[in-house]
């Protein structure tokens, strides 16, 4: 049984939002290897939820962040995106360094300090990204851990396109402080034309990575 196939099956009902979220950060200071590791964090955190739920490109992306000092990478920053086309429409929000989600524990069980939460209508997929654990947690049901082979990361040779465009986007909307109108396809943001320089050098960045 994989996440997919649990949401699916319609365990959760309508799904409405996807919280990603680490505090597990790179020691690295200078802007681009900390940009370099932000990147592979997201591609990490991503990728799953991605691929589990067929995500395509998101409509708008918006980062925000605690003041910084220098060229160094942000200690708490936060990137929401939006698919409206998704289902009912969905929104997917990915935490990373200091700021964490919104909930201390779902249910009783206490959120790891890298992790994802699938939230729907009528419950919600909570894995524990350091140890691989996943609970479901239905409304009215008792807590269900999910069998071990759920622990298996489904592949596709979609992620690259995909999610690294999602975490250029965020890292792009981080630098002019505003949210982008994001053309995935195109690696553009329609309403921010300052963006296209800075989206080149992400992308020329983060060949190296």
């Amino acid at each position: 049984m994989t996440v997919a196939t649990v949401i699916g099956a319609g365990q959760l009902g309508t799904l409405r939002e996807v919280i990603c979220w680490t505090q597990v950060r790179s020691h690295e200071s200078n802007f681009i290897s900390g940009q370099q590791a932000f990147r592979r964090r997201g591609c990490q955190l991503l990728a799953e939820p991605y691929l589990a739920l067929g995500l395509g490109h998101p409509a708008t992306v918006y980062a925000a962040a605690s003041t910084t000092t220098g060229a160094e990478f942000p200690d708490a920053m936060a990137v929401r995106y939006e698919f409206p086309e998704h289902g009912a429409g969905l929104v997917l929000t990915w935490y990373d360094g200091e700021w964490a989600p919104p909930y201390e524990s779902i249910d009783g069980f206490p959120l790891a300090i890298q992790g994802t939460l699938y939230l729907g209508q009528d419950g919600q997929l909570l894995e524990d990204g350091i140890t691989g654990q996943r609970m479901l947690l239905r409304d009215g049901q008792l807590p269900r851990e999910l069998p071990t082979a759920v622990l298996r990361r489904e592949q596709s040779p979609e992620r690259p396109r995909f999610v690294d465009s999602a975490v250029v986007a965020g890292i792009v909307s981080y630098q002019v402080r505003q949210s982008l109108d994001w053309d995935g396809a195109a690696m553009r943001a329609r309403n921010c034309p300052q963006a296209t320089p800075l989206i080149r050098e992400c992308v020329v960045a983060g060949r190296t990575v």
